[in-house]
């Protein structure tokens, strides 16, 4: 946690002054860590990341992108690495659907797979999930005088590698950063983790208006860390 902590200082202390748009979680698909969360990448929207995690006895490497097809449908592909003795690399499809907008009055809500054909699953199930999500806050704060989004909140359950409920918080820093943490049940990917009951927190800030990077602590001993493109086209 220690290291975290500083993570986030050397971070916040950047004059970082692009926007942090939807960005792909360490299992490619828009989300915030493990788990997805209820954004979906507009109508020709891209984005492409390389995430990088140390599990104790694994070290996997993620590279993926993803794509909007319409501003309600995400498609995207992952080359997962468990860089770990003996264990195979996987390729996992992913597919997001907003299902709902969300109002003033109702939230948001997201049916999709973050491994489409379960090979990221020991018993080989689709990682199948649905998403709610909605602002927690109804005006904007502000922090050391710089404006920020309201706080956001978002539950689901998923199947496959997620063992029932997730869900998270997110609360965008002004234009540069944001801060997010996520509950999950469990989680059980190949070759690379199975825990039960985990607790994550990163930060993402932004470089440029379509270059960030994120640093993230897994249930407060392992570290992750990422580099992601996003190319907004409207």
């Amino acid at each position: 946690m220690v290291r975290l902590i500083v993570f986030l200082s050397i971070a916040l202390a950047l004059g970082l002054a692009s926007g942090v748009a939807a960005e792909p979680s360490f299992l490619n698909t828009t989300g915030t860590l493990l788990t997805p969360d209820d954004s979906v990448l507009g109508a020709g929207d891209f984005s492409a990341g390389y995430h990088g995690i140390s599990f104790e006895g694994a070290t996997p490497n993620i590279l993926g992108a993803n794509v909007g097809i319409n501003g309600y449908l995400e498609l995207g592909i992952a080359r997962l690495d468990p860089d770990a003795t003996g264990a195979a690399i996987q390729t996992a499809l992913s597919g997001k659907y907003l299902a709902l907008t969300e109002t003033a009055y109702r939230p948001s809500l997201v049916f999709g797979a973050v491994d489409i054909a379960g090979t990221l699953d020991v018993d080989k199930d689709p990682g199948l999930y649905a998403v709610i999500g909605k602002n927690l806050t109804s005006t904007a704060t502000s922090l050391s005088g710089t404006p920020s989004a309201p706080l956001r909140g978002y539950v689901g359950y998923g199947m496959g590698i997620y063992d029932g409920v997730f869900g998270g918080l997110t609360w965008s820093l002004g234009s540069r950063a944001k801060l997010m943490v996520e509950y999950l049940h469990g989680i059980s990917v190949v070759d690379t983790l199975d825990t039960e009951s985990m607790v994550n927190a990163g930060l993402q800030f932004a470089v440029n208006d379509e270059l960030s990077a994120q640093v993230a602590v897994f249930d407060g001993t392992d570290i992750g860390f990422a580099v992601n493109f996003v190319k907004v086209t409207q």
